[in-house]
């Protein structure tokens, strides 16, 4: 058996990422796969077992990382509101039992920002919520925000809603700040409209709770969360940088001169144009289309510690791609229009595969793609014209 799956499978447990039910089954089916290639020691057929025994691995291990962040989400966006609702219910009708439920208090505010070509910061740094960033056509911007509120009736639950450090009306503002301060029994959730034709600099920090932009300019974006994911959609802007921990990570229609996504326990799917991307997961596959928008070269980095890596390469006749791919345990496969090899190496349970499109160097745009899987397989190859698959 691999050690290094060994260890992984262990760790996944005792953070309590799995169940130990969940984790038998993968110690199971990774022994047996090892054993099986060993009966074939020497044989062609030891590479396609160890090639389909990280395949199958990775896909496990992701299965579990996904199901994982999914119910982390679910008990926590759920939980909070909805969820905590009914157990308040359910928990009142017995007598050594609080009967506190959840009450939503929401209040809006909008405004107009401060006149001017100048960037606009937007701050939020919250737990245990929402968060939503939304540009849209009107000239004034909107905050929405609720407060989700633990207590025993309506009336007590607005005695404990934080006064937060907001007004309404204001026709200058420079930048939106919010950061609540922690109040127990008591979560934030924002969703906060902007005008489209401003520029932004966004720096949003979450907790328990997944965060959304959508339509946006910006010259800097930082987003975070901690269990839950991010998802970032018609967004345009210099940098970007995106992280969460046990969550998934979407971008769609997304245009920066750098990207850099990290996933923990949770997959990437990006349909991006960049200078230089750089993805990675752990516990998660990568399913990557990179375009390439107003720039001339975009340099891709993918790599998945367990998970498949999926990259759709755009067919153009102007376009040439350079190619390294590597798998430990996994199958490496490159399916490209007019792609020539220049290395090709099959290893124990994995492969390494190097070479570029032919004339690459005198291409007037050039796209170069480095791959690494840890435990799963590597697929980079033309997207068809339906959206599935190779062309």
């Amino acid at each position: 058996m691999l050690k290094e799956e060994r260890r992984l499978i262990l760790k996944m447990v005792e953070e309590g990422k799995i169940t130990a039910d969940e984790a038998a089954s993968l110690l199971e089916a990774l022994g047996e796969e090892t054993e099986q290639a060993a009966d074939t020691h020497g044989s062609e057929d030891t590479w396609s077992r160890l090639e389909k025994q990280g395949e199958e691995f990775a896909q496990k291990v992701e299965t579990a990382a996904e199901k994982f962040s999914r119910s982390l989400e679910d008990r926590i966006e759920g939980g909070v509101g909805d969820t905590l609702s009914k157990m308040g219910r359910m928990f009142s009708r017995l007598p050594f039992v609080s009967g506190e439920e959840s009450y939503e208090m929401m209040r809006e505010y909008s405004g107009r920002l401060r006149p001017g070509e100048w960037d606009v910061p937007i701050s939020i740094h919250t737990a245990n919520g929402r968060i939503n960033v939304e540009g849209w056509e009107e000239e004034y911007y909107k905050i929405v925000a609720v407060q989700r509120v633990r207590a025993k009736d309506r009336e007590s639950a607005r005695a404990k809603t934080v006064q937060l450090d907001l007004k309404d009306g204001v026709q200058d503002m420079e930048a939106i700040h919010l950061m609540p301060p922690p109040a127990a029994n008591v979560t934030f959730s924002f969703h906060v409209f902007v005008p489209k034709n401003r520029v932004f600099d966004v720096d949003i920090l979450n907790t328990n709770g997944r965060i959304q932009l959508d339509g946006l300019q910006c010259h800097n974006v930082n987003v975070e969360t901690t269990n839950g994911p991010i998802t970032l959609e018609h967004v345009k802007a210099d940098d970007i940088y995106a992280s969460t921990v046990n969550g998934s990570i979407q971008m769609v229609a997304v245009e920066a001169e750098q990207i850099v996504q990290k996933a923990g326990n949770g997959s990437a799917r990006l349909r991006v144009a960049a200078r230089k991307l750089e993805a990675v997961t752990t516990n998660g596959s990568i399913r990557v289309e990179p375009l390439m928008g107003p720039f001339d070269e975009s340099d891709v980095q993918l790599t998945a510690t367990n998970g498949a890596i999926r990259c759709y390469v755009p067919r153009s006749a102007d376009l040439g791609t350079k190619v390294e791919a590597v798998t430990a345990v996994g199958k490496a496969s490159i399916e490209l229009s007019g792609f020539e090899f220049t290395s090709q190496e099959r290893r124990v349970g994995g492969n390494r595969l190097e070479g570029e499109s032919k004339g690459f160097s005198e291409q007037l745009r050039r796209m170069s793609i480095w791959a690494k899987a840890g435990s799963g397989s590597i697929q980079i190859t033309h997207l068809k014209e339906d959206g599935h698959g190779k062309a």
